[in-house]
């Protein structure tokens, strides 16, 4: 993961707390289902356990504050949420990025996340799209692997043909089974 030096100078969350909402978190510390607010979350006031937070909370990185995106990618004005994941080269796997779809999944046919899914798939890097799943379930995560027909729509930047693989992709992955939330670690309530 990058480390703070990497965040887009004088940034800040403001009143977005997206990730607090978004995310489920499965610590010993913190059980929360995604789509729930944490209550630990004070709005603007920030979080009340800022300095004993889960590892979960202490390890993440938005990708809006990561790198230099305009306003519009602020997670909780588009409803997407950017996250990095890294290299684990024992897996074969390669970095990647991960668009979390919270909102509306008309999103997916948002301007600039297809221009920049585009552009990151353009470059050979794997991206990864996560939509929210039923609540109490998690969410249904694909990857959109630069394929020879997605590939040949982005170098003519055919955009209709882009958004037509990206929601059929959308589609599948909305047909998956959903799968229940069964938390791992065992809580301290």
């Amino acid at each position: 993961m990058p480390d703070k030096e990497t965040f887009v100078v004088n940034e800040a969350c403001g009143e977005c707390h997206a990730c607090c909402r978004a995310l489920i978190i499965d610590e010993q510390e913190l059980q929360k289902l995604a789509g729930t607010l944490c209550a630990n979350c004070r709005g603007e006031a920030g979080c009340a356990v800022y300095h004993t937070r889960p590892k979960t909370c202490r390890d993440f990185h938005c990708g809006w504050r990561m790198l230099p995106l305009p306003e519009e990618w602020r997670p909780d004005r588009c409803q997407i949420m950017l996250t990095q994941e890294p290299a684990d080269p024992e897996k074969g796997i390669t970095e990647a990025w991960k668009f979390h779809f919270f909102g509306s999944l008309d999103k997916i046919f948002w301007r600039p996340f297809i221009l920049f899914a585009s552009s990151l798939l353009a470059a050979n890097k794997p991206v990864y799209i996560s939509i929210p799943g039923k609540p109490g379930h998690y969410a249904r995560m694909m990857a959109i692997m630069p394929e020879p027909d997605l590939v040949e729509a982005i170098r003519q930047w055919n955009y209709a043909a882009v958004v037509g693989i990206v929601a059929g992709l959308i589609q599948t992955c909305l047909e998956a089974e959903d799968e229940p939330v069964a938390f791992r670690t065992i809580s301290i309530q």
